[in-house]
């Protein structure tokens, strides 16, 4: 080290008076710690007694550093704020260190001249000395508490300047955000008003299709009104039709059993006449040939009237014949009527059906028309709420609403399934009622044929009678009219059952019919129902469309809010950049007045060394 090498106290002590000079001389970069060093050491071996001129010179810088020193720091310390003042003391310091130095070199010289005053003067020295380094130590405690203040200031200078960088730095991390956030704000806003401008079209465009598909459903509904109007008015009128014809058919029926009951009656008389003439038989055949010739006459009188009597019988049973070809050919007609009836009722039911399907491939094409429509709405309103979502996060209502509408469309879906289902059951009935109308036209071709074997009955019966003409035996006769009573019995019970059957069967089929009128009467009233609550859900539809039409307005109306309220935020944030700008510029002032004080006071402290340690310093 420096000091410790050349300007340690005992190579200045050994070197005399030139030694204090180069410590004078050398002493100008210094600092005050070597200085208080230098004196303490020197008034040590001061005080052992070696060097007196050395121990003078420290005493007297001691005295001038002390009594320039103590006036003029505390006199800083008062005013460390006025340069001037300052620099204005340092020059009256400068002129009584030059004072002093002139007195005390007087000093030296009077004291060389009286030797004898040393004892007296080294006792003063001390004294002085010891004034002037207890002096010393109080101004080194204030330079020391100075630095320390300085050290302390200059620190706390550094902990604001780096807090000023931090808040400079978040103020353009903060601006670099803000135009982040207002560049995707601005894109998001821009975005979000096409979106809206494309909801909107196809809304209106998704509410004049359905108006116009409003407009097409009722018009059809009005004609398949007027439609089934018609048809129920012309099936009204076949029923009762039918029911006049089933009357007529009972009054038939019966007169055709009380000629059953005639007949019965008859054939129970040609049975008494069978008895008689079997027992007649008999009793020639025990009597004599006399009695045999006059029975015989008499039987041929009998038999003669009898001929006239069956003869009788005969034309009324041509007649009856008559008449029951006369009621076959009716039936015949009746059943070709029942028959074109039929026919026509099929066709009928086949143009219902063509009309059912065309209305099916209408409600399916309705329907998936539907379907798609719901399906582009549900996806355009989950891209909205998801997009809103993204930019705002309130759309748990909207999603409860989209929730209500899939729960609605799950419904209507449900019941086009069961519209179809109904459709399918409609269907299965119409394939019913054509095999019915197929049994029933196998039972007219069944009832045809039996009507030829009448016919034919009726030829062998006429042949029959014939040969009864032709062969006059009254036995025979008599067996062969009894066995053609018997089988006209049995063929009129069998037809008499077969009628029963058949009107039977036309009072099953009538009630069937007016089942399935009044099954298809329900299921028209049930579609009118159906179509009813159809358009019911296209006003709730349209309902929700427009509450949901005013969601996206009120969503407008929470982003502009939410737009002022962004608006408002950078407008405080903008306040409190303003406010850390404005301490940040008090902050640099204060470093500023710091940086000056501690520049004045570097001045200050070389000043003040340069006058308590000058260049120019001769020591004699």
């Amino acid at each position: 080290m420096y000091w410790e090498r050349e300007v340690h106290p005992s190579n200045i002590v050994a070197r005399g008076g030139y030694g204090i000079y180069g410590l004078v001389s050398a002493m100008v970069p210094l600092t005050a710690r070597d200085i208080v060093f230098f004196l303490s050491s020197v008034i040590r071996r001061v005080g052992v007694g070696r060097d007196f001129l050395a121990y003078q010179m420290a005493v007297h810088v001691l005295a001038s550093v002390s009594t320039a020193g103590t006036s003029e720091t505390a006199e800083i310390s008062d005013s460390g704020n006025d340069v001037s003042s300052c620099l204005e003391k340092i020059d009256k310091l400068d002129v009584g260190f030059v004072t002093h130095q002139e007195q005390s070199e007087q000093k030296l010289e009077v004291q060389k001249d009286s030797g004898e005053k040393t004892s007296s003067g080294t006792t003063t020295a001390r004294l002085m000395a010891e004034n002037n380094l207890e002096k010393f130590t109080l101004l080194y405690d204030k330079y020391n508490t100075q630095c320390n203040e300085l050290e302390r200031l200059e620190k706390v200078n550094g902990e604001l300047e780096e807090q000023l960088e931090k808040v400079r730095r978040e103020y353009d991390s903060i601006q670099e955000m803000l135009n982040s956030c207002r560049s995707e704000f601005c894109a998001h806003r821009e975005g979000l008003e096409r979106r809206v401008m494309d909801v909107e079209l196809q809304l209106k465009m998704t509410t004049q299709r359905a108006e116009a598909r409003e407009q097409y459903y009722q018009q059809r509904i009005k004609q398949n009104d007027a439609k089934w109007d018609q048809k129920f008015v012309q099936l009204l009128k076949k029923m009762e039709a039918v029911e006049k014809e089933k009357n007529d058919a009972v009054c038939r029926y019966a007169a055709r059993e009380a000629q059953l009951m005639r007949l019965q009656a008859q054939i129970d008389g040609l049975k008494v006449q069978n008895n008689m003439l079997s027992a007649e038989k008999n009793t020639l055949q025990k009597s004599t040939e006399f009695e045999y010739l006059q029975n015989m006459k008499y039987s041929l009188a009998e038999v003669e009237r009898q001929l006239t009597l069956e003869k009788k019988v005969g034309k009324e049973r041509e007649e009856q014949h008559r008449m029951t070809v006369k009621h076959l050919e009716a039936s015949q007609t009746v059943l070709t009527e029942f028959r074109s009836r039929l026919e026509s009722i099929h066709s009928q039911l086949a143009l219902e059906q063509m009309e059912k399907e065309e209305c099916q491939e209408k409600l399916r094409k309705s329907q998936a028309m539907l379907k798609a429509c719901f399906e582009f709405d549900l996806t355009l309103e989950q891209q909205c709420a998801e997009e809103v979502d993204a930019a705002i996060k309130k759309t748990n209502n909207q999603e409860e609403l989209y929730s209500s509408v899939c729960v609605e469309l799950a419904s209507l879906r449900s019941r086009n399934s069961t519209l179809s289902q109904q459709l399918d059951h409609a269907k299965q009935a119409n394939a019913q009622l054509q095999t019915e109308s197929q049994q029933l036209s196998e039972e007219l071709i069944q009832a045809r044929q039996t009507h030829r074997i009448a016919l034919e009955k009726l030829e062998s019966l006429e042949e029959v009678q014939a040969r009864f003409n032709s062969n006059l035996r009254r036995v025979k006769l008599a067996e062969i009219a009894a066995i053609d009573a018997a089988a006209e019995r049995d063929q009129a019970e069998a037809e008499a059952t077969e009628c029963r059957k058949q009107a039977e069967r036309m009072l099953e089929i009538t009630e069937q019919l007016a089942d399935k009128n009044s099954s298809l009467t329900s299921q028209q009233e049930t579609l009118r129902s159906k179509n009813v609550e159809l358009n019911q859900r296209v006003k709730t539809l349209e309902s929700s469309l427009s509450s949901s039409e005013r969601h996206i307005v009120e969503l407008e109306r929470e982003l502009e809010l939410l737009k002022v309220d962004s608006s408002a935020e950078i407008g405080t944030l903008r306040q409190q950049i303003d406010t850390n700008v404005a301490k940040e510029q008090k902050l640099n002032a204060v470093i500023n007045e710091l940086r000056n004080e501690q520049k004045i006071l570097k001045k200050k402290n070389s000043s003040s060394l340069k006058v308590i340690f000058p260049k120019n310093l001769v020591v004699k």
